[in-house]
């Protein structure tokens, strides 16, 4: 997208991918008006969007945390560590 920089989608995508989730970028939703409002990667602003499917961390029976929550907790912190750490493509935040 227009909203982030592609140095920074592409760091997301490797480490999503590197937990064995799958990616899609702009599937099946192209964004909102939050990131395309607000996103001006040439002025040093990224937003990105990231929805995840709920099934990953939550019982959608009882609503309550499912079996993957953990692991889902765990994904994502290894995900925020490796845009602070520069991540695999390099990206980092000025």
């Amino acid at each position: 997208g227009m909203a982030c920089a592609a140095g920074l989608t592409r760091t997301l995508r490797t480490l999503f991918e590197a937990a064995g989730w799958r990616v899609g970028l702009n599937q099946p939703y192209a964004g909102g008006y939050t990131t395309q409002a607000w996103g001006r990667p040439d002025e040093g602003y990224q937003a990105i969007q990231i929805e995840l499917n709920r099934a990953l961390y939550l019982d959608e029976t009882t609503l309550q945390p499912g079996p993957g929550h953990g692991r889902c907790q765990a994904v994502l912190e290894r995900v925020i560590a490796g845009l602070c750490d520069g991540g695999a493509d390099g990206w980092r935040a000025p």
